[in-house]
């Protein structure tokens, strides 16, 4: 991600998955890793997502980030266009408080909602989020919507 130091803080941002197909074969781990689930296919290949997004400030404390994001621009999943695009926002009140929101056009193309909402709180010592996430890990053919809650607390340490 490469921000540029402009009044609107622009930001570009590139994602690569599985560069040029590697695969990690370490002999030990320090970490188990996961092993593909039922039905995944046994190599992925590679994708290159991009983002780009903008902060503009709304007045004395308040931000809001907007961001348009790319997935797949290989079109390695051999979807149409919509299926590839998401949008999401961030409203940060003073630092203290933030609401997010996001769309998914990719479930929207098979007339299903996917989305994310999101609200915390900032203290300086300390963050608490609550999330709502839901995506379609299905295919194209077989829709299937997975709905995640996520509640988090972070302490920050000077």
């Amino acid at each position: 991600t490469l921000t540029f130091p402009w009044k609107l803080l622009p930001s570009v941002s590139f994602v690569a998955r599985n560069i040029l197909g590697v695969q990690y074969n370490l002999p030990i781990n320090i970490l188990p890793l996961a092993n593909n689930s039922s039905g995944a296919p046994a190599t992925e290949p590679m994708s290159l997502d991009a983002g780009i997004a903008i902060q503009p400030k709304l007045g004395k404390g308040m931000v809001l980030s907007v961001a348009l994001g790319y997935r797949d621009i290989l079109n390695v999943s051999r979807a149409n266009l919509f299926r590839h695009i998401t949008l999401g926002s961030e409203f940060d009140l003073r630092g203290r408080f933030f609401f997010r929101g996001g769309i998914s056009l990719e479930e929207w193309s098979r007339s299903l909602f996917s989305g994310n909402a999101g609200l915390g709180l900032r203290t300086k010592y300390s963050e608490l989020n609550f999330s709502w996430l839901m995506e379609d890990p299905g295919t194209a053919d077989t829709p299937m919507q997975d709905h995640r809650f996520m509640f988090q607390y972070i302490l920050k340490f000077d």
